[in-house]
């Protein structure tokens, strides 16, 4: 697939995007990862810039990057990146290119750059939109294959809430990480282990923690992870923890635990990041179900195909998630009341906890788009059926 596309940035200018895409869908990194590649050249001049928007298709989920470059005499140097969950996503990248580097350049040849940037950004952007949006209407709703995950509504953590998170690592020897990024700052890391440690009678935890998200995609920040048993999202305002963690080796470790069969837990926020579709990641506030920028409308998909509503009764959320799904009908809707927990694992999960488990399922029950579940329930991913 390839083509060529002219763009006017202004009277006196003609911009030559030549767009091809290279690879599409093609296996590189076993059976079910996908990865292709769009490339685009801008031409306003003797040294081209460069954009490369790199797509990856796993099971459960979507990421895209984009790198922006010039090339210069004997070298190519990379002027701007961005790693997100969202095609359409691409502010960060255009954000952290410093156009006033450009040797020689004036204002009006740096406005126009920056316009040829967006226009090529969004022509390849927009040849994965589609298929991106393709998978969220088809794909399947479904847990950890071999880990657990244990979703809470929010509140106070009941002792069957914390006992099975436990038993589900192993026991209070185990190797626990907790990770209080979704809260305001500053963060005490000292009093988060104690609490931690007296909440869930371990003895002994791990503590992440960095609003930079390239700290979170360091080797040595991810280092507790790497033979964790189990691992804790504390509450909050779940976009930090998309800013924070989305797309870097701490979200992939974090999905490593569970390959190795470990439990991944959390309450309030650190509930609703683990679905794919995230709601209530707005910066304004959380009373804002879809966020306007699109990376934090994603999850961490460790539920695939789903979305996580928290402090469900408490906070009178009932019909919160009727929208969400109706607009998005291939997405499984789960609100969670507060010490209300859900434990899943591959096609089923069970709650747990002192209160009710709302389904939406984009059909009405009762005269009402959602149903409850209530302790000791069993709801089966595959079939979207209580059992």
């Amino acid at each position: 697939m390839g083509g060529r596309l002219e763009v006017a940035a202004c009277p006196a200018v003609l911009l030559a995007l030549e767009i091809l895409i290279v690879g599409r869908a093609v296996a590189v990194a076993g059976p079910r990862t996908k990865r292709s590649v769009a490339t685009a050249r801008i031409l306003p001049g003797p040294k081209a810039i460069w954009i490369r928007v790199g797509h990856e298709q796993t099971k459960n989920s979507l990421h895209f990057t984009c790198l922006i470059g010039q090339n210069l005499p004997g070298k190519s140097i990379l002027i701007g990146s961005s790693s997100r969950g969202d095609p359409m996503d691409r502010r960060p990248a255009l954000e952290a290119v410093n156009y006033s580097s450009f040797p020689g350049s004036s204002p009006s040849y740096r406005n126009i750059l920056r316009t040829a940037l967006v226009v090529a950004l969004g022509c390849l952007a927009s040849a994965f939109a589609a298929p991106a949006a393709l998978t969220a209407r088809s794909g399947k709703t479904a847990g950890p294959s071999h880990g657990w995950l244990v979703i809470v509504g929010g509140g106070q953590l009941v002792p069957e809430i914390t006992r099975r998170f436990v038993q589900l690592a192993g026991g209070p020897d185990a190797r626990f990480v907790a990770i209080p990024t979704a809260g305001g700052d500053p963060v005490d890391l000292a009093k988060v282990k104690q609490q931690f440690i007296k909440t869930f009678g371990v003895k002994s935890v791990a503590v992440l923690h960095t609003r930079d998200p390239k700290v979170a995609n360091s080797k040595d920040f991810v280092a507790p992870l790497l033979h964790a048993n189990a691992v804790w999202f504390y509450g909050g305002r779940q976009w930090r923890l998309d800013d924070a963690y989305l797309n870097t080796l701490t979200e992939r470790e974090v999905k490593a635990v569970l390959a190795r069969g470990g439990v991944v837990g959390g309450s309030s926020a650190g509930a609703t990041i683990q679905g794919s579709f995230l709601v209530r990641g707005a910066v304004k506030g959380n009373t804002i179900m879809v966020a306007a920028r699109p990376s934090h409308r994603v999850g961490f998909g460790l539920l695939s195909n789903s979305a996580i509503d928290q402090h469900l009764l408490v906070r009178h959320r009932e019909n919160d998630l009727v929208p969400v799904i109706a607009a998005r009908p291939g997405l499984l809707g789960i609100g969670l009341d507060q010490s209300t927990a859900i434990v899943v694992h591959g096609n089923q999960f069970q709650v747990i906890g002192v209160s009710k488990v709302a389904i939406y399922d984009n059909t009405t029950h009762n005269g009402k788009k959602y149903y409850f579940l209530s302790h000791g329930q069993r709801f089966n991913l595959a079939t979207r059926e209580p059992q």
